[in-house]
């Protein structure tokens, strides 16, 4: 398969049609260049409200029967690792929801079976499209922001006993994997990007409320590679709605504070001969970012950083080697921070 630019439309299939594969499903139709053929789920009942795709409740016979360039796993956590390896192994590319895998020997196999295989692996971290968290990741890695010496995550959300009745994966051990794969995962991922690997951490982390097998409560000091110090703080227990999820950055020149909702706006700036963005960060920053600029929802933009590493060869999106590292990093956590009661 050619990967360097695209000769023809992509086929593309989706395995998992839950909340996040319908939103794959949305976006892919939304695209000329791909097209999306068949989806795969074991609920047949859930697929059957989507006509004019083939439908399949067993990916093998899915690989088996249709002809595709690309599959989307969007399936519960702990099977991602397996049905990556099922596709990569029909010589596929693949596009995997985060967490890729719940451990990093997994993460790492995915990874050297893609190159093997000359395939692409590519991980869905939507969040680094978002406008703040990309004006910032330039900031600190153009230098503006100078050395970086503390970075902190606050992920305080809402999840009622509706979420985890609703799937029956969720909040279990072996499937899920833990609250940071599923809720701070994403905040993990800014955090390593920017810090480096986390090389120290302790903490404590505990279940107070909900009846589930994964803790609701956390908190954690991190000390990265680069010398910066971390703090994350996460739980599902924030009384009816999501009160906040944030990332503050303290650097040698400047403090930022990306929160809102999803990360998508600035608490907080205050760089050293910088104003807040908005004005114009550099014409090789903002022509880069003009793919995305008329795309509404941070998926779509994932979609067209791939397109575009297809067609230019250019690597915008995030891929296994990118991915592995927040693993890297939800594992040293879990492992340093004692369970208490």
């Amino acid at each position: 398969m050619k990967l360097e630019g695209v000769s023809k439309v992509m086929r593309i299939a989706i395995v998992g049609m839950g909340h996040i594969g319908r939103r794959h499903f949305e976006m892919i139709n939304g695209i000329e260049f791909f097209q999306l053929v068949a989806i795969c789920d074991v609920d047949e009942e859930r697929i059957m409200q989507w006509r004019g795709v083939n439908q399949y409740n067993d990916i093998s016979v899915m690989l088996s029967a249709e002809d595709v360039d690309i599959v989307v796993i969007a399936t519960p956590h702990h099977l991602h690792f397996e049905q990556t390896m099922m596709c990569l192994q029909r010589r596929v590319h693949v596009i995997v929801e985060k967490p890729m895998a719940l451990k990093t020997d997994e993460a790492r196999k995915m990874i050297e079976y893609s190159r093997q295989c000359e395939c692409k692996l590519w991980v869905v971290k939507q969040n680094r499209f978002n406008t703040p968290v990309f004006a910032l990741d330039h900031l600190i890695k153009s230098g503006k922001l100078g050395k970086i010496y503390f970075i902190e995550a606050h992920v305080l959300w809402n999840r009622n006993d509706k979420y985890y009745t609703a799937s029956s994966w969720r909040g279990k051990l072996k499937e899920e994997g833990g609250a940071l794969y599923t809720h701070a995962s994403h905040f993990i991922d800014l955090m390593v990007e920017w810090g480096g690997e986390v090389v120290a951490a302790n903490g404590f982390c505990t279940r107070r409320q909900q009846m589930i097998e994964t803790e609701d409560l956390g908190s954690a000091n991190l000390v990265f590679s680069s010398g910066a110090l971390g703090s994350v703080q996460w739980t599902t227990l924030a009384h009816q709605k999501n009160f906040e999820g944030s990332i503050a950055v303290v650097g040698e020149k400047g403090t930022v504070k990306i929160g809102g909702p999803y990360l998508n706006q600035f608490d907080h700036w205050s760089v050293e001969g910088y104003p807040l963005p908005g004005i114009n960060w550099g014409e090789d920053v903002q022509d880069e970012f003009n793919l995305y600029q008329d795309f509404g929802g941070n998926h779509i933009k994932v979609y067209y950083a791939i397109l575009h590493e297809l067609i230019s060869g250019k690597k915008l999106s995030v891929d296994g080697m990118d991915g592995i590292k927040s693993i890297a990093a939800i594992e040293k956590i879990y492992s340093n921070i004692q369970t208490i009661a």
